[in-house]
């Protein structure tokens, strides 16, 4: 998935569990859910992590007031779900998941990262550098297509109205 920075993941996997910079559990069962689709090896436990990754997805949910799953990294999680749902054919919790990404993207504010005046997003913590900022982009327009791919093709609502996205790509270095 183009939006997480495979060096800066791996490096943050590596930090103590109590460190806040280490991604959520939900967010590496997801990975490793999707990894092992495509993994002789791991096959056979490709179930078994998705089944993790939306149990600690949920349990962030209900952690305090919802604040937990406020973050890029729940956003990314729900997004790789629906990804393995859909390839699962899991059509209709594919679908349930995306939106659930595209909701958690609106309310951190992630489409209005390059707004101007009071079209600037004022719910995300501030990025640090231009990699975190672009990550955030990417969330946003993984959730974008997957909303679309998935109303495209079920024929229910987008949940996207692109009057409401001032969220510009720009020029920057390329992702692995």
């Amino acid at each position: 998935m183009p939006a997480i920075h495979p060096a800066r993941y791996l490096a943050a996997c590596s930090l103590p569990s109590t460190s806040r910079l280490r991604p959520p559990h939900c967010l590496c069962y997801a990975i490793w859910a999707l990894s092992a689709l495509t993994s002789e090896t791991y096959r056979p436990f490709h179930d078994i992590f998705y089944r993790r990754a939306r149990k600690y997805a949920d349990l962030d949910e209900m952690k305090g007031w919802g604040e937990v799953s406020m973050s890029v990294a729940h956003i990314q999680t729900w997004i790789l779900i629906g990804v393995y749902e859909q390839t699962n054919m899991q059509f209709a919790r594919g679908w349930i998941s995306a939106r659930k990404a595209t909701s958690l993207a609106f309310a951190t504010g992630l489409h209005k990262l390059d707004g101007v005046g009071l079209a600037v997003s004022n719910y995300a913590s501030p990025t640090t550098d231009w990699i975190e900022l672009e990550q955030r982009r990417r969330t946003f327009w993984l959730s974008f297509i997957q909303d679309k791919f998935l109303s495209t093709g079920s024929g229910l609502p987008v949940a996207v109205d692109e009057r409401d996205v001032s969220n510009t790509k720009q020029e920057l270095p390329q992702f692995l």
